[in-house]
């Protein structure tokens, strides 16, 4: 599997643009949902896409039921992609088809599909495979970044992009307390990068 070095990763993440999330879920237990969040409060315009969901707002835009249903003006220039491998080669196909504006195909951690990666890389695509945006963006927040983890300054801010230690604490609820009383979960971000 050809993975891009973490200069490409780094150029990819530090020059947000619009990403359609393939395989969005509404569940904010779902990581789909989590990394369309957290890439949106980090600059980028995200397009989520789920037929499950279609029409539904989302921000001041909406859902998609697919990549081809994104109006080609919206300059999506990364699909970020939540699905099995198997679905990726009509993906990709679509993408391609559907994104003028396509620079990078990004297949989340599990998700590996070398000939259709090879396929959007004979395109000039940036394909990377097996990994998340946001764990790659906190694995870099420090000087790979050219970003000191803890100045709090910019979009990587401590209060944006935490970066947990070993002094994170989670409280749970014991069962004495209200069902509807919420987690606590202090998170400090003192950790050299």
């Amino acid at each position: 599997m050809l993975t891009p070095d973490d200069a490409t990763i780094r150029e990819i993440l530090t020059n947000p643009g619009t990403v359609a999330v393939v395989g969005w879920s509404p569940n904010p237990d779902r990581p789909s949902h989590g990394v369309a969040a957290f890439l949106g409060a980090h600059g980028w315009r995200v397009i989520p896409v789920n037929p499950g969901q279609a029409g539904r707002p989302y921000g001041s835009d909406k859902v998609y039921a697919s990549v081809r249903d994104i109006p080609a003006g919206a300059g999506v220039t990364m699909v970020d992609v939540f699905r099995q491998s198997d679905a990726v080669p009509a993906l990709v196909d679509e993408a391609l088809e559907a994104l003028p504006d396509l620079k990078v195909v990004w297949m989340q951690l599990g998700v590996i599909h070398e000939e259709a990666a090879e396929k959007a890389r004979g395109k000039g695509i940036t394909v990377v495979q097996d990994r998340c945006p946001v764990i790659e963006m906190r694995r870099s927040s420090g000087s790979v970044m050219g970003i000191s983890a803890g100045d709090g300054q910019g979009p990587y801010s401590q209060s944006a992009l935490p970066v947990p230690t070993a002094s994170e604490t989670l409280a749970k609820p014991s069962r004495a307390s209200s069902p509807s009383r919420p987690r606590v979960i202090s998170l400090t971000t003192d950790r050299p990068p």
